[in-house]
Parts: C-alpha cells; structure tokens; sequence
C-alpha cells in the first residue's frame, strides 16, 4: 500500500469514529441523561443557621417542565416515588411545573399533574412557587389546579414551620420575570432574628435578598444544560451569566442554593448536568 492510500486509509477510519463518537454523544444528549434521574445530596453550612435546626433535610424539585420530552405522568410519579423514599423533613417545589416553548411539546391534564404531585410526603409540608413557563402558559387555571389537590402555593407571603419542637419561617415570592414579586410582603411580620428560608423561581431575585434571610432556594437555570470543561453552559437564562449557575452559592453574607432541576426547555437535551432531585442536609458552620 502507498503512503498516500495509507493515509487515505486512515482518514477513512477517523471519519469513521470520530462520526460514531458524535452520534453516540447526541444519542446521549438527546436521550439517555435528559430521560435519567439521580438524587444529588448536598450538605450545606449555612451562616447563622440556629443549632436547633441543624440537620433539617429539604428536597427540592424543580424545572419539572411536565409535556417536554421524557417528562410524562410516568416519570413523574417516578420522581415523586423516588422523593418520598428520602423521607426528607420538606419538599419545595421551585416553579416550571409546566413547559411552553417546546416544539416537541405535548400537552397533560393539569389535575393529572396536581394529583401526582399531591403524593409527594413531608412532615413539614410540600410548598410551590411558579416560574415563567407557568406563567406563559396560562397560571390561573395551573392555581386551581394545584388548590382542588391541596397543595400548598407559597407566593408572597411566609408560614411559620415547626421542626423537632423548633420554628422557623418559609417565604415565597413569585417569578421575577412574570410573576408580581414583592420580597417585603413576602417577609412581612417575620422577626428579623428568626431562621428564614426564602423560595423564589428565578435566582436573579437573590440580587435584592435582605441580609438577614438564611437561605434563598431557587432553580430556572438548568445547570446550563450542558456543562463541559470545554463547553460550559452556554443555555443559562439568568441576567448575571453564570453567577446563579447551580449549587450552593455564598455570596454578601448570603447562603443560595440553585438547583439544576429535572426538565429541560427550548432544547430536549443535557451533557454533564443530569436531572436530580435535591436534597439539601442544613447546618450551622
């Protein structure tokens, strides 16, 4: 053989791969991890978190985005059965229950999903707030919904929980984008000294967070999606770019945590941001 029909050859053979490896990674992307689902553990040292509160466990479920591909009844009653399993004290759901701008949309019962949701388990109650897609999508009827399951919508206004004999306060406030925010309606009558969680959907709210609230709890990034060495998160929908990416996040004095969520939108896909389910161990540092 030529050294010219050698390399011929071998030009071949790498086409060959390097084809196979990009199929076999857009079959990745577009299947196996946005159909995955995980429980992600994280332990988080908050500032000023009272002893008496320490080892709290939250799940938090976000960015649902329920009639985007893989995103069914089914897997959400996989979702919800795989939550209920951790037996966590609480269970926030921090808006995108629904999905608006997928052209591969499909459209589900809203009381079918209200109804799933409503098996969800916690001592301390399960407590939502809405996102943007919610909104989009039509909120009212998502509302009744929620309300005709007895599930709890939190939105600008704070409940006073009890936990091993202790208090402490869960706020809410609605999406920053197209809900009608108001942090101070929200926290309004809640002694400044007194433990607070405070939910919201978009994590840009986290800007305007007062100082002496504990944790902000939020989702509506995705992680990015994709998230690479290479290639990191080039689908974060946030005003701050990669500020609220995901994660525990400390920052003025502030304890965050964003979640990566379990749904997708715009585009049916992830690399290296699985779907998961928080579940957040709290203590004091």
């Amino acid at each position: 053989m030529s050294l010219s029909k050698a390399q011929a050859h071998w030009r071949r053979k790498f086409k060959f791969y390097a084809y196979a490896l990009m199929l076999m990674l857009l079959c990745y992307m577009f299947w196996w991890e946005p159909d995955s689902l995980r429980v992600q553990t994280h332990r988080l040292e908050l500032t000023d978190w009272p002893e008496r509160l320490h080892g709290l466990e939250v799940a938090v479920l976000s960015d649902l985005h329920m009639g985007a591909p893989y995103m069914t009844l089914d897997k959400l009653q996989e979702i919800v059965n795989l939550t209920n399993q951790q037996q966590a004290g609480l269970v926030l759901i921090s808006g995108d229950i629904l999905v608006s701008d997928f052209f591969l949309k499909t459209d589900i019962n809203l009381d079918a999903i209200a109804q799933m949701l409503a098996k969800l388990r916690a001592p301390l109650g399960v407590w939502v707030v809405l996102g943007n897609h919610d909104h989009r999508v039509g909120v009212e009827p998502l509302k009744q919904a929620l309300a005709r399951a007895y599930i709890n919508l939190i939105e600008e206004r704070s409940v006073l929980l009890n936990y091993n004999g202790k208090g402490f306060w869960l706020a809410g406030v609605s999406d920053v984008r197209k809900g009608q925010p108001d942090m101070n309606a929200a926290l309004k009558g809640i002694p400044q000294q007194d433990p607070i969680i405070l939910m919201t959907h978009n994590p840009d709210l986290f800007t305007d967070l007062p100082p002496w609230v504990n944790l902000g709890i939020a989702g509506h990034t995705h992680g990015g999606q994709i998230a690479l060495s290479f290639l990191v998160a080039p689908l974060v929908p946030s005003e701050h770019g990669l500020r609220y990416l995901g994660g525990h996040i400390k920052e003025l004095g502030h304890d965050l945590f964003v979640s990566t969520g379990l749904g997708t939108s715009m585009w049916p896909l992830r690399l290296g941001v699985p779907p998961e389910i928080s579940l957040l161990t709290l203590e004091g540092s």
